[in-house]
């Protein structure tokens, strides 16, 4: 009741807005005022807002299809509180948008800086897999190999890739970075067709690719 009086007032209140969307979204027959409340909690911003706030709202937007903006959130949590699942909760975000697929890369690396967790290193494997440069996709080669080595000495574990799957597709990642352009061939390229972003290849885009999404 406190949260229904408050919401959708002028000035608007983007906390209120968005506890209300979010104590509605998980029921189906709400799901659409849930997601009105979500939106309007991020298109205002809220100074004395916290990082948990924007992160849950982030991951609710992000579930609910709306990518775009679960980022606007996802970049407000980080600038909040930079921890290392803020970094991820963002990077998975950005990668499901091609254009964004380097700076996911890049939170990936930054998260495992300070908390080096073994499903991280995979899916930042996975990422640099996608990207059509020579030095990235040799980067996720190195990655899996440094993933495949620290499954070997956690026999409890349950590895996403293992064996001969991860062999093969280590020297896939070897054999297509020959044929890729390094980052300053690329990056000459992009600026001289005009475009800000690369295209993923879809050709790497294999098993592992699923790993993965949004915030989780």
């Amino acid at each position: 009741i406190e949260l229904t009086a408050c919401a959708n007032k002028t000035p608007a209140s983007a906390r209120c807005d968005g506890e209300l969307g979010l104590s509605m979204i998980s029921y189906k027959n709400r799901r659409a005022e849930a997601l009105y409340y979500l939106l309007e909690a991020v298109a205002n911003e809220d100074p004395k807002a916290n990082a948990d706030f924007y992160a849950r709202l982030g991951a609710a937007l992000g579930k609910s299809g709306k990518p775009d903006e679960a980022i606007v959130a996802l970049r407000r949590a980080l600038e909040l509180e930079a921890t290392p699942a803020n970094h991820i909760a963002l990077g998975r975000t950005l990668a499901t948008r091609p254009e964004h697929l380097r700076e996911a890369v890049d939170h990936f690396a930054t998260a495992r800086e300070q908390d080096d967790q073994l499903d991280w290193l995979f899916e930042e494997a996975v990422l640099r897999g996608q990207l059509p440069i020579r030095e990235e996709s040799l980067a996720a080669a190195e990655l899996l190999k440094r993933y495949g080595e620290r499954i070997a000495e956690q026999p409890d574990a349950k590895p996403k890739l293992a064996g001969e799957r991860l062999s093969a597709r280590v020297q896939q990642l070897e054999a297509a970075a020959a044929g890729y352009p390094t980052a300053a061939e690329f990056e000459a390229k992009q600026a001289a067709d005009g475009e800000d972003s690369p295209k993923t290849d879809a050709g790497a885009k294999d098993e592992a690719a699923p790993a993965v999404g949004g915030p989780q």
